[in-house]
C-alpha cells in the first residue's frame, strides 16, 4: 500500500528514495570506521569522511527522518571520533 501526503518524501517511492541513499552514505562512514589504522581518516577516504558525515546529518535534520537503523547519535559520534583523531594526529 502506497501513502502519499503534501511533502516531497512522504509517498513510499520517494521515501526509498531517500532511505537508499541514506544507506549508501552509512555504509561509506562505517567501512572507513572499522579500518584498523588512523591513518584511513586521513587517506584517500579523510575527506570523504566528513562530506558524508555532513550530508547525513544535514539530510537528517532538514527531513527530520532517520530512514535506517543508524540513529544520529551514532552518526554525531563518527563525526566527534574523527574530529578528535584529527586533532590527536595532526600536531
Amino acid at each position: 500500500m502506497s501513502s502519499i501526503g503534501p511533502r516531497n518524501f512522504d509517498s513510499d517511492t520517494a521515501y526509498d528514495v531517500l532511505y537508499t541513499l541514506f544507506e549508501g552514505i552509512i555504509n561509506e562512514i562505517r567501512q572507513t570506521f572499522t579500518l584498523d589504522s588512523e591513518e584511513s581518516l586521513y587517506g584517500d577516504r579523510g575527506e570523504e569522511v566528513m562530506a558524508n558525515i555532513d550530508i547525513i546529518l544535514t539530510l537528517c535534520n532538514h527531513y527530520e527522518a532517520h530512514p535506517t537503523l543508524t540513529e544520529l547519535d551514532e552518526i554525531t559520534k563518527w563525526k566527534n571520533d574523527y574530529l578528535n583523531t584529527f586533532d590527536r594526529t595532526i600536531l
